[in-house]
């Protein structure tokens, strides 16, 4: 936090977070929901393997194995980066990680790819399920970068407890 905030500023910043949370939350719940009634036996082949869900229904299975982590990492990607100072090195170091996962995610789906034409492996349901996480969790996470950097939730929290007009450039670092 700045230093000009109140005891005001940081209530309403955690009730931020805790909103934040809360969303988190029936997240969860509407994709439990999701899995146990789209899926047979209540979707226990999900939490075997991501890969068995495509074998009982491949269009439901991917948009859960592709929508679940992909909401899941743009609500906690614009949840932290929203309510933390917009400094430049916050999103080079969110950037440098991504890219690295994103490095991890393709050389995994090129090995196993390159494996199952081989025939030295034979789950190919279980590359797709890891490669759409994969995927899902970096775009999540570069949207929900994008939007907090859009909102700027942090400078304009700031500027309302301070009183001060809001101005974007005033608590960046360049």
């Amino acid at each position: 936090m700045s230093s000009g905030m109140t005891y005001r500023g940081i209530a309403l910043w955690v009730v931020l977070l805790l909103l934040g949370l809360a969303i988190l939350l029936l997240h969860d719940i509407l994709w439990y929901e999701f899995i146990s009634t789209g899926f047979a036996h209540n979707g226990e082949d999900y939490y075997k393997s991501e890969g068995l869900i495509l074998r009982d229904d491949f269009r439901k299975g991917l948009l859960l194995t592709v929508g679940d982590p992909l909401t899941f990492w743009f609500l906690i990607a614009s949840i932290t980066l929203t309510l933390l100072p917009q400094e430049r090195i916050t999103f080079q170091i969110v950037g440098i990680l991504t890219i690295i996962y994103a490095a991890g995610v393709l050389l995994y789906g090129a090995t196993k790819s390159y494996d199952l034409y081989q025939g030295t492996f034979n789950n190919q349901e279980r590359v797709i399920a890891m490669v759409s996480v994969g995927l899902g969790r970096i775009v999540g996470v570069l949207a929900g970068a994008w939007l907090a950097r859009k909102l700027d939730v942090y400078g304009r929290l700031t500027a309302l407890i301070s009183r001060t007009r809001y101005n974007k450039q005033l608590h960046r670092l360049t």
